[in-house]
């Protein structure tokens, strides 16, 4: 008695046609849009082959070089961001120091890196240069320490004097090799 007021379902209508009409042509649509994504991705793919062509493995040397220039030449002082400037003038020299003496001075705090350093390397003008570089480089990182313009010039001189060091180096070593493989031949 309580269901009196429901009424009976009606019943079905039926509608006439068939479905595959409208499915062929989202099946159209969808084919289309499937061929275009695989294109693209084909296309992006081969472009991606052409530039993983295998560069020239710069040594360490030439790669501190290549990022010293590239990082003054986005000009960070003009801009104000100085604090930027040296976390990547620290990470550049860490990763140079990485691969020219096989240790993982990425992972070490400044103190760590030049005491590892010590024992590596005995030529003390090249250990004062870093010793100042990543010394400015923390007290303007963490300190909030603002250079002034002799530190800056004081700073590029670093850099300049360190990277000579290195050159004079591999340019004996070059030569050392050459005298080697013509006393080798005889």
């Amino acid at each position: 008695e309580d269901y009196k007021d429901i009424k009976p379902l009606k019943n079905l209508l039926e509608i006439k046609g068939n479905p595959w009409y409208l499915l062929k042509y989202v099946f159209g649509v969808l084919a289309v849009i499937l061929i275009t994504l695989l294109i693209l991705f084909f296309l992006k793919r081969r472009k991606a082959k052409a530039e993983a062509a295998p560069k020239r493995l710069l040594s360490p040397l030439e790669e501190l070089e290549v990022r010293i220039k590239e990082l003054y030449q986005q000009s960070l002082f003009e801009k104000g961001k100085m604090k930027f400037f040296f976390i990547e003038l620290t990470v550049i020299l860490k990763q140079f120091l990485h691969r020219n003496y096989q240790f993982n001075a990425e992972d070490f705090t400044t103190y760590e890196t030049l005491y590892d350093l010590k024992k590596r390397e005995s030529e003390v003008s090249l250990l004062n240069n870093l010793e100042y570089l990543f010394s400015i480089s923390d007290l303007v990182k963490f300190a909030k320490y603002i250079p002034e313009e002799d530190a800056l010039k004081e700073l590029a001189k670093k850099i300049e004097d360190t990277i000579g060091i290195y050159k004079v180096r591999a340019a004996t070593a070059l030569e050392q090799m050459q005298k080697e493989k013509v006393s080798w031949k005889e």
